[in-house]
């Protein structure tokens, strides 16, 4: 009857949620659509984001097989202190509003904990925990998937309503940093603030 017990402690143990882990509070990571890839379009976007100015900047760019990267003039900048969202491509700038808040560093207390699995097979595979949420003020539901340990995101999925739009796509996280190096990314233009 006591091993019983122990056996069923373990196993308990085993399939707990682990602790709620927390992404860095500035990084930057090369965000890619997994659906236009498999569309024969190579596009990925440069994403950083800044938690503690309440900032994310997106820059897009095309990639050419054989050839370097090349910026396609399309950048997205969503400034949640504002709560606006702005667009700006070569031949002007949309500003809309943004109607949720931004997310926190951290795996939200509402989130489902799915499990845990690996990337890859042997000595090279990668532990991952994936967790489901409701994107607040929204009909958007994530599915994420983080590293053990050091909480780097790998995976998301992204589906629902957000701003009275439809979205269903999977993003892929590549090249993550612990910093922004390049904070041009958050600029605004002038012609952006008087729209």
């Amino acid at each position: 009857m006591i091993q019983l017990i122990i056996v069923l402690s373990v196993i308990a143990t085993i399939n707990a949620a682990p602790t709620r882990c927390c992404v860095d509070k500035k990084f930057t990571a090369i965000m890619t659509d997994v659906r236009s890839v498999t569309n024969g379009l190579y596009v990925y976007n440069v994403m950083s984001e800044d938690f503690d100015a309440k900032l994310i900047g997106i820059n897009t760019l095309v990639f050419n097989p054989g050839q370097s990267s090349v910026p396609t003039g399309h950048r997205q900048v969503q400034d949640f202190n504002t709560k606006k969202q702005y667009s700006i491509t070569p031949q002007g700038c949309n500003v809309s509003d943004i109607v949720f808040d931004l997310q926190g560093p951290c795996v939200p207390d509402n989130a489902e904990y799915l499990g845990s699995n690996y990337f890859g097979y042997g000595v090279g595979s990668l532990k991952y925990d994936a967790y489901r949420f409701t994107l607040e003020k929204t009909d958007a539901n994530i599915t994420v998937i983080f590293t053990q340990g050091d909480c780097i995101p790998v995976l998301e999925g992204v589906s629902g309503v957000i701003n009275g739009v439809a979205v269903d796509s999977t993003y892929t996280f590549t090249t993550y940093e612990k910093e922004i190096q390049d904070r041009s990314i958050f600029n605004i233009p002038s012609s952006c603030q008087q729209s």
